[in-house]
């Protein structure tokens, strides 16, 4: 059996022995922004090959299939339930007799090839979702409304599926758990989850996509988008927050000791006030435009030391 819950702030997707856990809601992100498109013909071929066995019942078809399973379900641990029940499926197949025509029903030669639209429909609504009623700066209305509104939008707005769940005493604490029937259901679950949790989206400063505020509500960087080096978007951030702190403030003490070195030559007779209050603005300037980054820290360095 295959279920899916929550327990610690972590979701949980079991399924035979296996077991794994994620910081909620950060599959349902990440689903939100998968590239489905090469594996668009891959799906298709998984199509074609279910059409081949219907008439041959040639388990090579199958191994085509199951080939195509494999590869989709290591996008996505959603895609997990789709190798497993689909999997399940195609045993219950074997069995039928040659001239037994529910094998159609029971493995579709549609239902894989329809995932690539499928799932780009339901990121559209998602990202909608977020965007109107759930992005923590630029919502433009609450959930109520959103769905209040997504009656009469039935294109373009998010729609809950009838799912089934049982409640399971889980680490002390009575639990709900989701038995899919299909993938769409674990999407279903995780977005009801986070609308019950009262979870809030931001767009991450760095990559530009949504992540969930389920910390500190300042945060602006997000640490699901990995790049090559291993490091996330949080890691970039953090990175470029203590570089402008330490050019911030060692342009800062540039600037302050030129500034009492210059002003000591006041009481020297060495330049007049209005000379030097003049000089300081432009000094103030100059600092702005080196934090800004229009000029180097060096090149501050040498025009504070002209004479």
């Amino acid at each position: 059996m295959f279920t899916h819950y929550i327990s610690g702030g972590v979701e949980y997707f079991e399924y035979g022995e296996m077991k794994k856990g994620f910081p909620f809601p950060e599959s349902l992100i990440r689903f939100l922004y998968l590239a489905m498109e090469p594996y668009d013909a891959e799906l298709k071929r998984a199509g074609k090959a279910l059409r081949e066995y219907y008439p041959s019942r040639d388990e090579k078809y199958l191994d085509v299939v199951r080939e195509v399973l494999d590869e989709l379900a290591g996008l996505h641990e959603y895609f997990e339930f789709v190798r497993y029940d689909f999997c399940a499926r195609m045993e219950k197949a074997k069995k039928l007799s040659a001239d037994d025509a529910s094998v159609i029903d029971l493995i579709h030669h549609d239902e894989l090839p329809r995932i690539y639209s499928d799932v780009w429909n339901l990121q559209r609504a998602i990202k909608g979702l977020f965007a109107s009623a759930l992005d923590k700066d630029n919502a433009e209305m609450s959930v109520a409304e959103y769905f209040s509104n997504a009656e009469h939008d039935l294109l373009r707005s998010y729609h809950f599926r009838e799912i089934a769940t049982r409640y399971e005493l889980i680490d002390g604490e009575m639990t709900e758990v989701l038995q899919p029937k299909s993938y769409l259901d674990l999407v279903d679950y995780d977005i009801r989850e986070c609308l019950k949790r009262d979870i809030k989206m931001r767009v991450c400063k760095n990559c530009g996509r949504y992540f969930a505020l389920t910390g500190k509500a300042s945060a602006e960087y997000c640490d699901i988008t990995t790049f090559e080096n291993g490091r996330t978007c949080k890691d970039v951030g953090a990175m470029r927050v203590y570089t402008k702190n330490k050019n911030n403030n060692e342009t800062f003490t540039e600037y302050r000791r030129e500034y009492k070195r210059r002003f000591g030559w006041i009481r020297a007779g060495k330049i007049e006030p209005n000379d030097f209050y003049a000089w300081s603005a432009m000094a103030k300037e100059q600092e702005a435009a080196c934090e800004k980054g229009e000029i180097t820290f060096d090149e501050f360095k040498k025009w504070l030391a002209r004479p």
